[in-house]
């Protein structure tokens, strides 16, 4: 497992399935540039519609900010 996944299943108390506020808490994304992108089809994080909430799998998230941690060092 990657570290990030541990550490979104601590902030999350173990949600295995993150909503759209969650996913922005854990990724700093604004609100308003992740709905643009969702819209636009291009949301880098694998995400769907649940009822009425956009949620996405705590593994995906996880995965994204380790690439992102990844670029970033380099």
């Amino acid at each position: 497992m990657k570290s990030s996944l541990f550490i979104l299943l601590g902030q999350f108390d173990g949600k295995t399935v993150l909503t759209l506020p969650e996913i922005c808490e854990a990724t700093t994304y604004e609100m308003q540039t992740a709905y643009n992108e969702i819209s636009r089809g291009v949301f880098s994080i694998p995400i769907r519609k649940q009822g009425k909430k956009w949620v996405a799998d705590v593994r995906d998230v996880a995965d994204w900010l380790d690439q992102q941690r990844n670029l970033t060092s380099s």
